[in-house]
């Protein structure tokens, strides 16, 4: 989806305008979709509880791809460099 024509988004409920958090991502693929699991880690547990998952079609998942390395930038410009997540 081209930045340009971004659509006014709705939300079903409150809730789902609070989101969920999620610290870990799981991502698959086969020839047809591109998968994220997003999960939450709490600790030093070895499993992560998956908060929500999202399936998109490969040329969905290029262009998700790119506006979130341009929005990451726009970020890093606003509030500084972010700092690598720690290793465990």
């Amino acid at each position: 989806m081209d930045s340009k024509s971004v659509p006014k988004f709705v939300y079903e409920s409150e809730s789902q305008k609070m989101g969920l958090f999620a610290n870990v991502v799981g991502i698959t693929f086969s020839t047809f979709t591109v998968n994220f699991d997003f999960a939450l880690q709490a600790g030093d547990e070895e499993t992560a509880r998956v908060v929500a998952g999202l399936v998109m079609n490969p040329a969905d998942a290029k262009a998700f791809f790119k506006n979130f390395k341009e929005s990451l930038k726009k970020f890093e410009k606003k509030f500084g460099k972010i700092k690598p997540a720690s290793k465990k």
